[in-house]
């Protein structure tokens, strides 16, 4: 699919003004008569299903003694009407070529099946925010009661989900599209939509659940014991009847056997920790919605859902960035990311940094050895016009919101900490070339560094059993709150106390428990899907070949061989890099050995090759190829 590229949709003959109002007033006819015909059909269904519930109200005293979940899933399958199909393939909505500028549209309205055609055939995410715009400043709130229309007896944000463009989602709830609709008698939920749809990759289908869950899906629509225990592997049929405690609350009538069942199938150990995540994160209160939102800064209170663990720390940036909003001064906020390599210190970084769309500069300290390096030369030294990196990026920056994020900080010496002083305290900072005065009193700063990794280490040993309950969110708060504390004079004593009182915040970064050793063996094997996935590509010159495609990889109780993998290659001093050669050594290099085996050459057309992984009787991963692959 094309994303955020104008040149990415597919070319269809401009049509006139006159062509393009007939056309529509014949499909609106259509349309009409379909709901004549739909509304006959639906009142057909209801009286169906009163008279089902009927039925089951006078159900002989045998059904009475069942146990009620039992019971309930018995009354589920028999009240499936249209069942899952309907979700298989949504309506094809008719699709003219372009939509109409909205500036000179003929049809003087916003026209719902227009759009939703367009997305159907890869319209750009950033044509549709142009579009949407446009109407949101002329009526925000017809905008958004026409978002949440039907379409064909959809709703038109399932034709937007079905796509698993994630940009395309984002731009169309932010626009006013309700995150938790609904469809049918059986209030069928958008999230559980997603979900059993899935989609070409484990990657992209982790993504779309990502995305809905941050933009405010409810994740009380899937049972709580599909997500409670991410890294078991769930029964084929879903989890045992009396797992399912929650099953009779308000917001599960969709979930019958036959749903419960592919909802078993598709979930992966990713999208089940996301649910976890989103279930035992606080809610934001209303002034915490309202303050972002005023701010610019809404996508921030979903910051837990972008990164592997390190929950707290995402709470405690989270909650740094809002009182930082909320009560904004002359001193920037700066921030200590310590714990040891590969458990994502950078990638929170690059997060908020995606989530706020902010700049961020990413320095790498121990190239700088002297100050002048980091910052620049004085004049009148030599090459003083040029700057240097990190000076001319707060330059361009200037009273801007940004990021600066300092890797490897305890490299640094005291020469570049003294000139950090007054940016840090005051929030300004001197042009080297020029003498300007800089504005840097909404610069993030955020200083990394393994320096405190021996007592990290000792923390996360000494609280293992704790820390390993995923659902003692409370208690990790009060030990890392604990451990901040006791960091603080490490801190003054390592980087001197100048320094160390201008840090706003410390923020632990702690080892991965068994779960999140198993959700980053699934992130990478979704990355590894993602790149075998796609069509082969052999091109003139042979540097831009794309020769490994069209591989389909099925994993076989994907729990299990994610917490394998974990398990023997997760070392704590590398973090993740451990975890990713063991996804390359056991999964990636063995796929591509046995795809390299077989065939004679590399063809655009070549037919799929499908694998599947799963853990041999020895209790080894393990991968072969399918009974269906062409090559078996």
């Amino acid at each position: 699919m094309a994303n955020n590229k104008r040149n990415g949709a597919p070319k269809f003959p401009t049509l006139s003004k006159e062509e393009y109002r007939r056309i529509f007033q014949d499909y609106r006819k259509k349309l009409e008569n379909d709901k004549v015909k739909m509304t006959s059909t639906n009142q057909e269904k209801r009286a169906y299903i009163s008279e089902t519930e009927s039925e089951d109200n006078t159900s002989s005293s045998s059904d009475a003694s069942q146990p009620r979940y039992e019971k309930k899933r018995k009354v589920s399958a028999e009240k499936s009407d249209a069942g899952l199909s309907q979700y298989d393939d949504l309506p094809r909505i008719p699709y003219f070529g372009q939509l109409p500028n909205p500036r000179e549209d003929v049809m003087g309205s916003f026209d719902l099946n227009a759009v939703i055609g367009a997305i159907q055939n890869e319209y750009p995410a950033t044509d549709l925010e142009d579009y949407l715009n446009y109407y949101q400043k002329s009526n925000d709130q017809t905008l958004e009661e026409e978002l949440n229309k039907d379409i064909e007896g959809f709703p038109a944000t399932f034709y937007v989900v079905e796509t698993n463009n994630v940009d395309l989602i984002k731009c169309w709830i932010q626009h006013g599209a309700d995150p938790n609709i609904t469809h049918g008698p059986r209030h069928f939920p958008l999230l559980a939509f997603a979900a059993l749809r899935g989609a070409q990759t484990r990657d992209q289908a982790t993504k779309t659940i990502e995305t809905l869950l941050r933009l405010g899906a409810s994740h009380e629509v899937i049972p709580h014991a599909y997500y409670d225990k991410c890294n078991r592997d769930l029964p084929s049929a879903g989890p045992d009847l009396e797992e399912l405690e929650d099953i009779d609350e308000d917001g599960k009538q969709w979930c019958t056997e036959e749903a419960l069942s592919r909802l078993a199938s598709r979930l992966n150990v990713s999208q089940r920790y996301r649910l976890w995540q989103t279930s035992n994160e606080r809610k934001p209160s209303g002034r915490e919605r309202v303050l972002a939102e005023r701010k610019g800064a809404e996508q921030v209170l979903g910051l837990h859902l972008t990164i592997i663990g390190q929950n707290t720390a995402a709470a405690m940036l989270k909650q740094s960035i809002l009182i930082n909003l909320a009560l904004p001064r002359k001193k920037p906020l700066v921030l200590m990311f310590a714990g040891p390599s590969g458990h994502g210190k950078t990638e929170l970084s690059n997060k908020l940094g995606d989530l706020l769309s902010l700049d961020i500069e990413k320095i790498d300290c121990t190239t700088y050895i002297r100050e002048n390096e980091l910052f620049g030369p004085r004049p009148p030294y030599s090459e003083y016009q040029q700057g240097s990196t990190l000076n001319n990026f707060l330059a361009r920056n200037t009273g801007k919101r940004c990021i600066v994020f300092l890797d490897e900080f305890e490299k640094t010496g005291a020469e570049i900490h003294n000139t950090l002083l007054i940016p840090f305290d005051q929030g300004e900072y001197r042009d080297r070339r020029n003498a300007e005065k800089i504005d840097c009193t909404k610069t993030i700063w955020v200083l990394a560094t393994n320096k405190f990794d021996p007592t990290i280490h000792a923390f996360c040993d000494a609280n293992k059993e704790i820390l390993s309950n995923l659902n003692a969110h409370s208690e990790h708060l009060r030990l890392q709150r604990q451990l901040c504390r006791q960091l603080r004079p490490q801190c003054a004593q390592d980087f001197g106390a100048p320094l160390a009182g201008r840090i706003t915040e410390i923020l632990p970064f702690l080892t991965f428990n068994t779960a999140e050793q198993a959700v980053v063996v699934d992130k990478y094997i979704g990355e590894t899907e993602a790149m075998i996935g796609g069509p082969v590509k052999v091109a003139e010159n042979p540097d831009n070949d794309k020769l490994v495609g069209n591989v389909h990889l099925k994993m076989l109780n994907d729990a299990t061989i994610c917490s394998a993998i974990g398990r023997d290659y997760y070392l704590p001093e590398l973090g993740a890099r451990s975890i990713s050669r063991g996804v390359d050594q056991l999964i990636t290099n063995p796929l591509v050995a046995r795809y390299l085996e077989s065939g004679e050459d590399f063809n655009d057309d070549q037919p799929a090759s499908n694998f599947e992984v799963g853990i041999n009787q020895q209790g080894e991963v393990e991968i072969w190829r399918s009974e269906d692959d062409p090559e078996s």
